[in-house]
């Protein structure tokens, strides 16, 4: 059995981010790292596989969803799945699953992280909204692992890293995991964060860290 795993937005999309950060989390960087796990176990059981995906060129959020799911329907896999982080007002927390077809597979995947990452369980979630979900044609579910600007489910996230991993893997293939190799809890890295409201006519190149970005969408 194989499975392709994404990570949801991308290095220019940057999806959620709790403040500050840390002790919150970055969607995008924490969910590279999730991606990055899951993968790794996977591909250490007996008969599955794994392969994964970051977008790491695209500008705007149509074509990083485009990019995501042709890498999706690009790939000889089972199932499709897609790592994100949910937000909402800094006191919402928990573990939602998302899905159009697979509400069997999204409860047993949201019963699992929230057991092992001790999360609120929010449940399977039909969404009949979502780009990924809708277009790519194999089997897909989406995880929102638990709440980037909520500082429990941070701290939990982090501390429980590795458990939260091994579960996804774990319950994706139906394959109990030995003894893996353990890694450290992942503590993200404060980061800069620069806000540049501009109205202006024509066109507008803005240089960050040395790469230019033409009419970029602020």
């Amino acid at each position: 059995m194989k499975f392709a795993i994404s990570v949801g937005h991308g290095k220019y999309i940057r999806g959620a981010s709790g403040s500050p950060v840390p002790p919150q989390l970055d969607e995008v960087d924490y969910c590279v790292n999730v991606v990055d796990r899951v993968y790794e176990l996977i591909n250490s059981i007996e008969g599955m596989s794994a392969v994964k995906f970051f977008d790491t060129t695209s500008h705007d959020q149509s074509a990083n969803l485009e990019k995501i799911t042709n890498w999706h329907n690009s790939q000889t896999r089972d199932y499709d799945v897609s790592c994100h982080l949910n937000a909402y007002d800094g006191s919402a927390h928990g573990t939602e699953v998302l899905y159009v077809t697979q509400q069997e597979l999204a409860q047993e995947l949201c019963d699992a992280i929230c057991e092992a990452g001790d999360f609120t369980n929010r449940g399977a979630k039909y969404r009949s909204d979502l780009y990924v979900l809708n277009n790519t044609d194999k089997p897909a579910v989406l995880l929102e692992t638990a709440f980037c600007d909520h500082t429990g489910d941070c701290n939990a996230l982090n501390s429980r890293f590795d458990d939260i991993c091994k579960v996804i893997a774990e319950t994706l293939t139906g394959k109990q995991l030995g003894e893996a190799p353990e890694r450290p809890p992942v503590v993200p890295e404060e980061r800069s964060r620069v806000s540049i409201n501009i109205k202006t006519k024509g066109d507008v190149v803005i240089s960050i860290n040395g790469e230019e970005f033409h009419n970029p969408s602020l």
